[in-house]
């Protein structure tokens, strides 16, 4: 049995989970340092340490911060998968998680220090959101439904959550769920020619690039010219 995607992704966020308590970091409750130490988003050193934005998704707030994400990301990641296929998945993914990222630091204290895999697994989401969108015709109705009360519990439950717990940052989930549903909207449909796939796949991820470089530059001009 092949690893999938979404196996190779919950293995990367345990492994620096395990990482970082093998170097002494609280398994529970790290502390900012520590997190900004391991490669954390930080409103102020992004501008000069980008690849930050990427590194954060893979870092958590503790066992119970990792263990709601994968649980979120084992559900959803396999009907993404079987949706976009593996590569498509994984690009979403990681855009996904680095504009929730760049999303979540819009009005954060300069200070504010941002991990988790919330952004990428919302943008997961949004993935399904527009599968089911423009092409729930092909699927059985009881799919259909079904994919529906998942995306509906799951965005309303965590968006709750994020109004009631302070350091939860809906901008992050929001990030993460809209560019998820844009850019796999642009994706070709299952079943597609290969020649199709890869060029649509090859257009996304260059719009999904140009985005991210366009708005992780006016947040740090922005960022420059308030302080």
């Amino acid at each position: 049995m092949s690893l999938s995607v979404t196996h190779v992704l919950i293995g990367l966020n345990v492994a620096a989970w395990l990482l970082n308590i093998a170097f002494g970091v609280d398994p529970l409750s790290p502390t900012p340092q520590d997190l900004f130490d391991w490669g954390a988003s930080h409103v102020l050193a992004n501008a000069e340490q980008p690849w930050r934005l990427l590194s954060s998704t893979f870092l958590h707030v503790g066992l119970l911060h990792l263990a709601v994400n994968m649980q979120a990301l084992w559900v959803a990641g396999p009907i993404a998968d079987a949706m976009l296929g593996r590569w498509q998945f994984l690009m979403i993914y990681l855009c996904a998680g680095v504009f929730g990222g760049l999303a979540a630091m819009v009005g954060a204290q300069p200070s504010t220090v941002l991990v988790g895999a919330s952004g990428a697994v919302f943008g997961t989401m949004g993935a399904i959101a527009a599968g089911v969108f423009r092409h729930g015709d092909r699927l059985r109705q009881e799919v259909v439904a079904s994919l529906k009360r998942l995306l509906w519990s799951f965005v309303a439950i965590n968006l709750l959550i994020g109004f009631m717990l302070p350091g939860v940052s809906n901008s992050a989930h929001l990030g993460g769920l809209v560019s998820g549903f844009g850019l796999s909207y642009g994706l070709a449909a299952p079943g597609s020619p290969p020649h199709e796939i890869r060029l649509r796949g090859t257009l996304i991820l260059g719009l999904a690039l140009g985005l991210l470089w366009g708005f992780f530059h006016w947040l740090t001009i922005s960022g420059a010219s308030g302080r």
